[in-house]
Protein backbone atom coordinates (compact mmCIF):
# COMPACT_ATOMS: atom_id res chain seq x y z
CA UNK A 1 0.00 0.00 0.00
CA UNK A 2 2.81 2.35 0.83
CA UNK A 3 4.37 1.70 -2.59
CA UNK A 4 1.05 2.48 -4.29
CA UNK A 5 0.78 5.78 -2.49
CA UNK A 6 4.28 6.74 -3.60
CA UNK A 7 3.44 5.92 -7.20
CA UNK A 8 0.09 7.71 -7.21
CA UNK A 9 1.22 10.78 -5.33
CA UNK A 10 2.82 12.62 -8.30
CA UNK A 11 -0.22 11.86 -10.46
CA UNK A 12 -2.54 13.13 -7.77
CA UNK A 13 -0.52 16.32 -7.46
CA UNK A 14 -0.56 16.82 -11.23
CA UNK A 15 -4.31 16.33 -11.36
CA UNK A 16 -4.79 18.84 -8.55
CA UNK A 17 -2.65 21.37 -10.37
CA UNK A 18 -4.60 20.80 -13.61
CA UNK A 19 -7.96 21.14 -11.84
CA UNK A 20 -6.86 24.29 -10.07
CA UNK A 21 -5.45 25.74 -13.31
CA UNK A 22 -8.57 25.07 -15.34
CA UNK A 23 -11.25 25.82 -12.73
CA UNK A 24 -9.75 28.48 -10.51
CA UNK A 25 -6.82 30.26 -12.12
CA UNK A 26 -7.80 33.20 -14.37
CA UNK A 27 -4.25 33.47 -15.74
CA UNK A 28 -4.41 29.98 -17.23
CA UNK A 29 -7.94 30.61 -18.48
CA UNK A 30 -6.80 33.70 -20.39
CA UNK A 31 -3.79 31.90 -21.85
CA UNK A 32 -5.93 28.94 -22.89
CA UNK A 33 -8.33 31.30 -24.66
CA UNK A 34 -5.42 32.99 -26.47
CA UNK A 35 -4.20 29.57 -27.65
CA UNK A 36 -7.66 28.74 -28.98
CA UNK A 37 -7.83 32.04 -30.86
CA UNK A 38 -4.41 31.39 -32.40
CA UNK A 39 -5.37 27.83 -33.38
CA UNK A 40 -8.44 29.19 -35.17
CA UNK A 41 -6.32 31.81 -36.96
CA UNK A 42 -3.80 29.16 -38.01
CA UNK A 43 -6.55 26.96 -39.40
CA UNK A 44 -7.99 29.95 -41.29
CA UNK A 45 -4.55 30.65 -42.77
CA UNK A 46 -4.14 27.07 -43.98
CA UNK A 47 -7.61 26.98 -45.47
CA UNK A 48 -7.02 30.35 -47.14
CA UNK A 49 -3.84 29.11 -48.84
CA UNK A 50 -5.47 25.85 -49.96
CA UNK A 51 -8.52 27.69 -51.31
CA UNK A 52 -6.29 29.98 -53.39
CA UNK A 53 -4.27 27.04 -54.70
CA UNK A 54 -7.48 25.29 -55.74
CA UNK A 55 -8.67 28.45 -57.49
CA UNK A 56 -5.29 28.81 -59.23
CA UNK A 57 -5.40 25.20 -60.41
CA UNK A 58 -8.92 25.72 -61.76
CA UNK A 59 -7.94 28.93 -63.53
CA UNK A 60 -4.88 27.29 -65.11
CA UNK A 61 -6.91 24.23 -66.10
CA UNK A 62 -9.57 26.34 -67.83
CA UNK A 63 -6.83 28.25 -69.63
CA UNK A 64 -5.19 25.00 -70.77
CA UNK A 65 -1.87 25.89 -69.08
CA UNK A 66 -0.46 22.52 -68.03
CA UNK A 67 2.75 23.90 -66.49
CA UNK A 68 0.73 26.21 -64.25
CA UNK A 69 -1.57 23.33 -63.26
CA UNK A 70 1.44 21.14 -62.39
CA UNK A 71 2.94 23.95 -60.31
CA UNK A 72 -0.30 24.54 -58.39
CA UNK A 73 -0.61 20.82 -57.64
CA UNK A 74 3.04 20.60 -56.56
CA UNK A 75 2.58 23.67 -54.36
CA UNK A 76 -0.49 22.18 -52.69
CA UNK A 77 1.26 18.87 -52.01
CA UNK A 78 4.32 20.63 -50.56
CA UNK A 79 2.19 22.95 -48.43
CA UNK A 80 0.14 20.08 -47.03
CA UNK A 81 3.25 17.97 -46.34
CA UNK A 82 5.70 20.53 -44.94
CA UNK A 83 3.97 23.93 -44.83
CA UNK A 84 6.17 25.23 -47.67
CA UNK A 85 4.83 28.48 -49.10
CA UNK A 86 3.47 28.19 -52.68
CA UNK A 87 5.42 29.50 -55.65
CA UNK A 88 2.44 29.76 -57.97
CA UNK A 89 0.66 32.59 -56.13
CA UNK A 90 1.14 35.39 -53.62
CA UNK A 91 -0.11 34.97 -50.07
CA UNK A 92 1.53 37.98 -48.43
CA UNK A 93 -1.77 39.23 -47.00
CA UNK A 94 -2.51 35.84 -45.42
CA UNK A 95 1.03 35.64 -44.05
CA UNK A 96 0.63 39.11 -42.53
CA UNK A 97 -2.55 38.01 -40.74
CA UNK A 98 -0.76 34.88 -39.56
CA UNK A 99 2.14 36.94 -38.19
CA UNK A 100 -0.25 39.16 -36.24
CA UNK A 101 -1.93 36.10 -34.70
CA UNK A 102 1.45 34.72 -33.67
CA UNK A 103 2.51 38.00 -32.10
CA UNK A 104 -0.76 38.17 -30.17
CA UNK A 105 -0.18 34.71 -28.71
CA UNK A 106 3.41 35.59 -27.77
CA UNK A 107 2.07 38.69 -26.01
CA UNK A 108 -0.42 36.47 -24.15
CA UNK A 109 2.41 34.16 -23.08
CA UNK A 110 4.44 37.11 -21.80
CA UNK A 111 1.47 38.46 -19.84
CA UNK A 112 0.88 35.04 -18.31
CA UNK A 113 4.54 34.64 -17.35
CA UNK A 114 4.50 38.08 -15.73
CA UNK A 115 1.24 37.37 -13.88
CA UNK A 116 2.44 33.96 -12.69
CA UNK A 117 5.64 35.56 -11.42
CA UNK A 118 3.74 38.24 -9.51
CA UNK A 119 1.65 35.54 -7.82
CA UNK A 120 4.82 33.56 -6.96
CA UNK A 121 3.68 30.69 -9.18
CA UNK A 122 7.17 29.84 -10.36
CA UNK A 123 6.39 26.36 -11.68
CA UNK A 124 3.62 27.71 -13.90
CA UNK A 125 5.80 30.63 -15.05
CA UNK A 126 8.62 28.27 -16.03
CA UNK A 127 6.20 25.99 -17.89
CA UNK A 128 4.70 28.91 -19.82
CA UNK A 129 8.17 30.17 -20.69
CA UNK A 130 9.24 26.78 -22.06
CA UNK A 131 6.02 26.49 -24.02
CA UNK A 132 6.51 29.94 -25.52
CA UNK A 133 10.07 29.06 -26.60
CA UNK A 134 8.80 25.91 -28.32
CA UNK A 135 6.05 27.91 -30.03
CA UNK A 136 8.59 30.47 -31.30
CA UNK A 137 10.80 27.73 -32.72
CA UNK A 138 7.97 26.57 -35.01
CA UNK A 139 8.15 29.77 -37.06
CA UNK A 140 11.55 31.29 -36.26
CA UNK A 141 12.81 30.34 -39.72
CA UNK A 142 10.22 32.73 -41.20
CA UNK A 143 12.47 35.53 -39.96
CA UNK A 144 15.24 34.53 -42.38
CA UNK A 145 14.50 37.44 -44.70
CA UNK A 146 16.59 39.60 -47.05
CA UNK A 147 18.44 42.23 -45.06
CA UNK A 148 18.50 40.29 -41.80
CA UNK A 149 21.75 39.54 -40.01
CA UNK A 150 22.25 36.53 -37.75
CA UNK A 151 25.28 36.65 -35.49
CA UNK A 152 26.93 34.41 -32.93
CA UNK A 153 29.91 32.16 -32.30
CA UNK A 154 31.25 28.87 -33.52
CA UNK A 155 33.58 26.45 -31.74
CA UNK A 156 35.49 23.62 -33.40
CA UNK A 157 35.22 20.30 -31.58
CA UNK A 158 37.51 18.51 -34.04
CA UNK A 159 40.07 20.05 -36.36
CA UNK A 160 39.98 23.79 -37.02
CA UNK A 161 41.47 26.42 -34.74
CA UNK A 162 40.66 26.40 -31.02
CA UNK A 163 38.60 29.03 -29.24
CA UNK A 164 35.46 30.92 -30.14
CA UNK A 165 35.09 32.19 -33.69
CA UNK A 166 32.77 35.05 -34.58
CA UNK A 167 30.24 33.80 -37.09
CA UNK A 168 27.67 35.72 -39.09
CA UNK A 169 24.94 34.98 -41.64
CA UNK A 170 23.75 37.85 -43.86
CA UNK A 171 20.61 36.98 -45.80
CA UNK A 172 20.47 38.58 -49.26
CA UNK A 173 17.58 36.73 -50.97
CA UNK A 174 14.58 34.62 -49.95
CA UNK A 175 12.28 32.79 -52.40
CA UNK A 176 9.80 30.43 -50.82
CA UNK A 177 11.83 28.02 -48.71
CA UNK A 178 15.17 28.77 -50.38
CA UNK A 179 17.53 31.61 -49.61
CA UNK A 180 20.91 33.07 -50.49
CA UNK A 181 23.35 34.95 -48.35
CA UNK A 182 26.89 35.53 -47.15
CA UNK A 183 28.58 33.89 -44.17
CA UNK A 184 31.54 35.45 -42.43
CA UNK A 185 33.84 33.60 -40.03
CA UNK A 186 36.77 35.62 -38.75
CA UNK A 187 38.51 36.76 -41.98
CA UNK A 188 36.89 34.21 -44.26
CA UNK A 189 33.64 34.75 -46.12
CA UNK A 190 31.53 32.75 -48.59
CA UNK A 191 28.44 33.08 -50.73
CA UNK A 192 25.88 30.47 -49.77
CA UNK A 193 22.61 28.93 -50.96
CA UNK A 194 20.26 27.32 -48.46
CA UNK A 195 16.92 25.68 -47.86
CA UNK A 196 14.47 25.85 -44.96
CA UNK A 197 12.30 22.92 -43.85
CA UNK A 198 10.26 23.75 -40.78
CA UNK A 199 12.72 24.27 -37.91
CA UNK A 200 15.62 22.96 -39.98
CA UNK A 201 17.97 25.19 -41.98
CA UNK A 202 20.75 23.97 -44.29
CA UNK A 203 23.12 25.69 -46.66
CA UNK A 204 26.13 25.03 -48.87
CA UNK A 205 28.93 27.36 -49.90
CA UNK A 206 28.90 28.39 -53.55
CA UNK A 207 31.81 30.84 -53.75
CA UNK A 208 34.81 31.82 -51.66
CA UNK A 209 34.76 35.60 -51.25
CA UNK A 210 37.77 36.13 -48.99
CA UNK A 211 40.33 34.06 -47.08
CA UNK A 212 41.75 30.64 -47.97
CA UNK A 213 39.43 28.16 -46.25
CA UNK A 214 37.11 26.41 -48.72
CA UNK A 215 34.27 26.27 -46.21
CA UNK A 216 31.80 23.52 -45.38
CA UNK A 217 28.05 22.90 -45.54
CA UNK A 218 26.10 23.88 -42.45
CA UNK A 219 22.94 22.51 -40.92
CA UNK A 220 21.00 23.91 -38.01
CA UNK A 221 17.82 23.66 -35.99
CA UNK A 222 15.86 26.45 -34.38
CA UNK A 223 15.49 26.20 -30.62
CA UNK A 224 13.22 29.03 -29.60
CA UNK A 225 14.49 32.02 -31.59
CA UNK A 226 18.09 30.74 -31.65
CA UNK A 227 19.61 28.86 -34.59
CA UNK A 228 21.82 26.01 -33.34
CA UNK A 229 24.44 25.08 -35.95
CA UNK A 230 26.34 21.88 -36.64
CA UNK A 231 29.21 21.33 -39.07
CA UNK A 232 30.83 18.00 -39.91
CA UNK A 233 32.74 17.62 -43.16
CA UNK A 234 36.21 17.04 -44.52
CA UNK A 235 37.98 19.89 -46.24
CA UNK A 236 39.17 17.62 -49.06
CA UNK A 237 35.62 17.42 -50.41
CA UNK A 238 34.98 20.06 -53.05
CA UNK A 239 32.10 22.02 -51.56
CA UNK A 240 32.77 25.10 -53.65
CA UNK A 241 31.97 24.21 -57.22
CA UNK A 242 32.22 27.83 -58.30
CA UNK A 243 35.50 28.43 -56.45
CA UNK A 244 38.65 28.34 -58.53
CA UNK A 245 41.07 28.56 -55.60
CA UNK A 246 43.01 25.43 -54.70
CA UNK A 247 42.13 23.68 -51.46
CA UNK A 248 44.75 24.83 -48.95
CA UNK A 249 43.93 22.13 -46.39
CA UNK A 250 43.39 18.88 -48.33
CA UNK A 251 43.64 16.44 -45.42
CA UNK A 252 42.00 18.32 -42.57
CA UNK A 253 38.71 17.18 -41.10
CA UNK A 254 36.61 19.37 -38.86
CA UNK A 255 33.52 19.35 -36.70
CA UNK A 256 32.02 22.38 -35.03
CA UNK A 257 29.01 23.61 -33.10
CA UNK A 258 27.64 27.13 -32.88
CA UNK A 259 24.57 29.29 -32.48
CA UNK A 260 23.19 32.42 -34.11
CA UNK A 261 20.63 35.01 -33.06
CA UNK A 262 18.81 37.61 -35.10
CA UNK A 263 20.68 40.89 -34.70
CA UNK A 264 18.99 43.06 -37.29
CA UNK A 265 15.46 42.75 -38.62
CA UNK A 266 14.28 43.87 -42.03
Amino acid sequence: MKYSMLVLSPLWISLCVAVRAQDEDPIVAKLTKAKEVHAAAEEAFKMGVLDRLTAEETRATNAGKKAAVDQAIADREAFEATGAMPRSLKVADLQSQRSRARLELIAAYNRAISDFTKKRMRFEADAAEREMAEFKSTFASDQIKPGTIWRGQKQYTKGGFPGNHQFELRVTERTGDTFKGIIVEDRTSHDIEGVIQGKKVEWKNTRLRSGVFPGQPQSGMFEGDELKLHLSERFNKDNNDKTKKKNAFPNMGAEAEGSLKLMRKK
